[in-house]
């Protein structure tokens, strides 16, 4: 081989690199771009999730009864006397299982005592623990559930926004060592 020979196969070596470097340099853009977009998408994913109502979780564990006047009282779906508030009946954790005995059980949504038919709620205008509305008892209020759903996702779209965040950089980087 002599010395033209070489040259031209070095400068054909070179022209297959800077086109695998335009043809890299295309993609790399080409996935910033998308990820850029999948970027801008779980920001407004995490604004509106930041936007829901959300309360603690239900706390089942804190509703033992210790007051001595309230040893009496009976929980709205399991029945024990004394044991636990109703809101904290680990029977019966699932609000639409509880609002279907409330229902079978012909129970108040907002006391949870039963209904007869010049029943006047004591606590129709007492707010719920969880959501500060009125209108339905703490026991019953789906916030916590819902809340833990909005939780999970806004976990998921924060991961999420790292992850993309981060092949961005890596990305970028690769993107200057073409260069």
């Amino acid at each position: 081989m002599n010395m033209v020979e070489e040259m031209e196969e070095e400068y054909e070596e070179e022209v297959r690199r800077i086109a695998q470097n335009a043809a890299r340099r295309a993609e790399i853009i080409r996935e910033l771009d998308q990820s850029r977009q999948a970027l801008r998408n779980l920001e407004d994913i995490i604004q509106e999730l930041d936007w829901l109502p959300r309360c603690e979780p239900r706390n089942f564990q804190g509703g033992t009864i210790y007051r001595d006047n309230e040893r009496t009282l009976r929980c709205a779906f399991c029945e024990r006397v004394g044991d636990h508030y109703s809101d904290s009946c680990m029977v019966f954790r699932n609000v639409e299982e509880r609002k279907r005995i409330l229902q079978s059980r012909r129970r108040c949504i907002a006391c949870l005592d039963v209904v007869f038919t010049s029943h006047i709620c004591r606590k129709r205008n007492t707010p719920c623990y969880h959501f500060k509305t009125r209108g339905h008892n703490s026991a019953i209020c789906d916030l916590p559930e819902k809340s833990e759903e909005i939780q999970r996702q806004l976990h998921n779209a924060l991961n999420g926004r790292k992850e993309n965040e981060e092949k961005i950089f890596a990305l970028q980087k690769e993107l200057r060592d073409l260069n």
